[in-house]
């Protein structure tokens, strides 16, 4: 992406790709220096939204582990799950306004 945005050329070496910064590159990389600020911001948002995905795995695998549960119990994990996607649905809408 950086080499198609034309902030980097690169080229074959010994079998090896090189890459090499351009002017481009250069003002890019000035830029996002002197906003340090934004890219902390960047960087707990990435966190944030990995944080969540693993909590969502966390809750597929425990939902999982219902599969040879009785019927009253898959009724209850269904239930919660359930609830846990009108919240989220719920969240998302205020988000918005």
């Amino acid at each position: 992406m950086l080499e198609d945005g034309g902030f980097v050329t690169s080229e074959q070496v010994d079998g090896k790709r090189i890459y090499t910064i351009t002017d481009a590159g250069r003002e890019m990389l000035a830029n996002r220096a002197a906003d340090p600020d934004d890219d902390a911001g960047e960087a707990r948002s990435h966190e944030l939204r990995h944080a969540a995905m693993e909590s969502l795995r966390k809750l597929a695998e425990a939902a999982a582990n219902a599969r040879g549960a009785d019927d009253a119990t898959i009724e209850k994990v269904r239930t919660v799950l359930d609830r846990a996607r009108k919240e989220i649905y719920g969240i998302l809408a205020s988000d918005e306004t």
